[in-house]
């Protein structure tokens, strides 16, 4: 089973666009090399960030050698030079080593600007970093969902188009598909489970076909720079921790880092890293797992394998995937409406659920961007019609009511809602 959206503003599932708790305020940066720590200043400057020292008030982000001080609890970027082809050393530190690491940002041969933005983008905002923000604006992004293992093999073929219309030469297809072929493998065979916790098909031999009750996203994008593929499933099981930690034994000297054998905890992401320009981890416990694998196109094998990767982790879970639940419960509804956008066009259309922060429209035909004004006109059960100044806030496929349309937020909460729809929506 597939949909396929091809949009230049991306196409996000419901739910992982959402604000994800408050902006991180304090950022350590470690930068153990002075040249280097003047080049990342001046990045930082160019994405929007002020790089201070420590005792400046509070700042957004802190730069610091290995001997400095940094705010208990900063979450931590690491910046490495470990090129693909260099065997760690004893003398190595291990990149994966320190707590509390949210990021490793690439700098050899050069330091990977498009990944501090990136990077920095989501602990600013807490929104997690979705293919869509990755690439440039205007980039074409094409969706697929799938839920049975037999379809790997065409859905690997239809990356293979995707990625000679876009010019990518042989080692970054290479890349492209043993990326796809690990995350989807992760998405049908490990991530399902019942509701009892129990997984459901992780035991089953990778030969055998087996079906996931929840269909997943298979995405493909591409700019003109560079090219990604994504997969995203709607269980939320990945332990993030534990991929970490498995790098970190990778990483370490005498470790995996260069036995590409098959099995082995976190092996499969070590291999995605290594053959990744930035891989980045969206993750929300028991909600959904998210991995963007991401190439460059004008990059030649050996400069690649003379380069080191970034990787970007955006997660929640256990607790604090409670705490950043949505602020108001949504009530399912069925309301024929009229939206009506900037251009001026209007049309008929269905709300599928709402709460006094917004609305969810059911439309596969709405042209509208995130940031894009629009009204919506409805008479919720019978009473008064409602006319709403709304922004759009996220376009693409909804997982929830199984269709294309577009979350819409009032310009402020309605107070009201509840009375005015009567009972069952939250305050």
């Amino acid at each position: 089973m597939s949909h396929v959206l091809k949009s230049g503003n991306g196409a996000n599932e419901k739910g992982i666009d959402d604000c994800e708790g408050e902006p991180i305020r304090s950022v350590d940066v470690q930068v153990a090399d002075e040249e280097l720590r003047v080049r990342v200043a001046e990045i930082l400057r160019t994405v929007g960030c002020v790089p201070q020292c420590e005792g400046e008030g509070a700042p957004w982000v802190v730069i610091r050698d290995r001997e400095g001080n940094v705010a208990k609890g900063a979450p931590i970027i690491r910046l490495w030079d470990i090129a693909r082809h260099k065997k760690t050393s004893e003398t190595d530190s291990n990149p994966f080593e320190q707590e509390n690491t949210v990021g490793w940002i690439g700098v050899a041969p050069e330091v990977d600007s498009r990944g501090v933005g990136s990077m920095l983008a989501h602990l600013r905002t807490r929104q997690f970093s979705t293919l869509d923000r990755l690439l440039e604006q205007g980039a074409q992004i094409i969706t697929n969902r799938e839920n049975q293992s037999k379809a790997k093999r065409d859905h690997l073929a239809r990356l293979a188009d995707f990625g000679l219309q876009a010019g990518a030469s042989r080692h970054v297809l290479e890349g492209l598909e043993l990326a796809l072929d690990e995350l989807f493998t992760n998405a049908v065979y490990d991530a399902p489970t019942g509701e009892d916790g129990r997984h459901l098909n992780a035991s089953e031999p990778r030969s055998v076909p087996v079906t996931s009750p929840r269909p997943f996203a298979i995405r493909f994008g591409r700019d003109g720079r560079q090219i990604a593929v994504s997969v995203c499933d709607k269980y939320g099981t990945l332990k993030v921790d534990n991929i970490v930690k498995a790098l970190r034994r990778c990483f370490a000297p005498g470790g995996a880092r260069f036995e590409m054998k098959s099995g082995g905890a976190g092996l499969g992401f070590f291999m995605l890293l290594q053959n990744a320009n930035h891989l980045v981890i969206n993750a929300k416990a028991g909600q959904f797992t998210e991995v963007t694998f991401i190439r460059r196109l004008d990059q030649r094998r050996r400069d690649f394998m003379r380069s080191s990767p970034t990787l970007t982790l955006c997660m929640i879970d256990g607790q604090e995937a409670l705490a950043s639940s949505r602020v108001h419960p949504r009530r399912v509804v069925e309301w024929p409406a009229t939206v009506s956008c900037c251009d001026g066009a209007s049309l008929t259309a269905t709300i599928l659920d709402i709460s006094p922060g917004g609305l969810f429209v059911g439309a596969s035909d709405l042209k509208a961007a995130r940031g894009d004004d629009c009204r919506v006109r409805f008479q919720p059960n019978g009473k008064e019609e409602v006319d709403l100044r709304c922004v759009v806030r996220w376009n693409g496929y909804s997982n929830e009511h199984n269709r294309l349309g577009v979350g819409l937020g009032f310009e402020s909460e309605l107070d009201n809602l509840a009375g005015m729809l009567g009972s069952g929506v939250g305050a």
